[in-house]
């Protein structure tokens, strides 16, 4: 009979069991937001490239490469100074 009056006041309540998240859905997210990441850090690095800053560094970096490099079949074949063309004479054969 105590326990009767002790139940009256009190609800009960059926606890739902957790949901249980599949591994696989998680990585998928991780993975295309990595992809997702590397995809906005290409456009904006080509963004960046496109500007004037970029096209500078470009360049620059050009330019920093040595005339006479070493590379080839022919390493020494390269010229170690710059060619200055001085004079010029253009010969035109066409017809009138």
């Amino acid at each position: 009979m105590a326990e009767d009056q002790m139940d009256e006041g009190l609800e009960v309540v059926e606890v739902a069991e957790p949901v249980r998240r599949y591994r696989g859905r998680r990585a998928a997210k991780w993975a295309l937001g990595i992809i997702a990441a590397v995809l906005l850090l290409i456009v904006g690095a080509i963004a960046v490239l496109n500007s004037s800053i970029g096209h500078r560094w470009v360049v620059d970096q050009i330019a920093k490469v040595p005339l006479n490099g070493g590379k080839g079949p022919f390493p020494d074949a390269d010229p170690a100074l710059p060619v200055v063309i001085e004079s010029v004479t253009i010969v035109d054969t066409a017809k009138p």
